[in-house]
């Protein structure tokens, strides 16, 4: 990996810890499928799906004798449910996602060239931030349901109910995941739209009608001294681009364009799957 491309993976990092140990990290440097690959996808899935089976058994054998039928069939359908989802995560990271993760990855390489990209440390301290709030709620609102079904029927039924807990965590790593590529998108977004500011607001690079028109678009920040008009890049692409003119916003029409072709690629990674979860919700 290149320097820049390097630092795009990097930033994933934390989240790629905790991805992996459920087999569904999509971030990934090689795009070949090794045998320690699969064997941890067959393990993780066995695994999950033996708990699955396990907590069936004792809730059909000690619960369900004291619990009306509608309960019954909801809270079987809701474990299948969970696990088809897990199976359709697993699908999407290493039939569809992995193959093409690696030219993901260049692609923001090419991007990050022109841009004058810097801003890896903000987006990792940023996904790291999300990690622990979730991963924090995640343990308090478990915890404290964990402790009010042990006071209400001791440890044995919450024990059998915790692989919930698990499937739930899944579902939070996968929006994790998800987020942590539109935070890439978004900051990216961003700095092309500071430089199509500042290229407008200088009035040497447009007639006096376009300049008069495009500063009054200031009016969005609070004023001149705004983020900005203090905008400075290093290097500034705008001003390293061989040509003046239209020809430093065809660049940034370009990395516009490479850009929409990395959402592309999140939302067939996870639009499905985020889907599912508001079904999820919803239900």
């Amino acid at each position: 990996m290149n320097n820049s491309q390097q630092n795009t993976y990097k930033t994933f990092t934390p989240l790629i810890w905790i991805l992996k140990i459920f087999a569904i990290n999509s971030n990934v440097e090689d795009a070949r499928m090794t045998l320690s690959s699969i064997i941890r996808i067959i393990v993780t899935a066995s695994i999950l799906g033996t708990l699955i089976i396990i907590s069936f058994y004792f809730k059909v054998k000690y619960i369900f004798s004291d619990i009306i039928i509608s309960i019954k069939l909801t809270d079987a359908i809701q474990m299948v449910y969970d696990y088809c989802q897990y199976i359709v995560d697993l699908y999407f990271v290493y039939k569809y996602g992995r193959r093409i993760s690696a030219e993901y990855f260049k692609q923001y390489d090419k991007l990050d060239k022109v841009l004058g990209m810097n801003s890896y440390q903000t987006i990792k301290k940023r996904i790291i931030k999300l990690i622990l709030l979730f991963t924090g709620l995640w343990i308090v609102s478990s915890s404290f349901d964990m402790f009010a079904w042990v006071l209400s029927y001791g440890w044995r039924t919450p024990l059998v109910y915790s692989v919930a807990y698990i499937y739930l965590y899944i579902k939070i790593a996968t929006m994790l995941d998800f987020t942590s590529h539109v935070i890439h998108a978004e900051v990216r977004l961003k700095i092309i739209g500071d430089l199509v500011q500042v290229h407008y607001n200088d009035t040497e690079c447009s007639t006096d009608l376009i300049g008069d028109c495009i500063f009054n678009k200031n009016w969005l920040y609070a004023n001149e001294n705004s983020s900005t008009s203090k905008r400075k890049l290093h290097p500034d692409p705008i001003k390293s681009l061989p040509h003046p003119g239209h020809h430093e916003v065809k660049s940034l029409t370009r990395c516009y364009l490479m850009l929409t072709e990395q959402v592309v690629y999140v939302n067939s990674m996870y639009g499905l799957r985020v889907r599912q979860l508001f079904i999820y919700v919803l239900t």
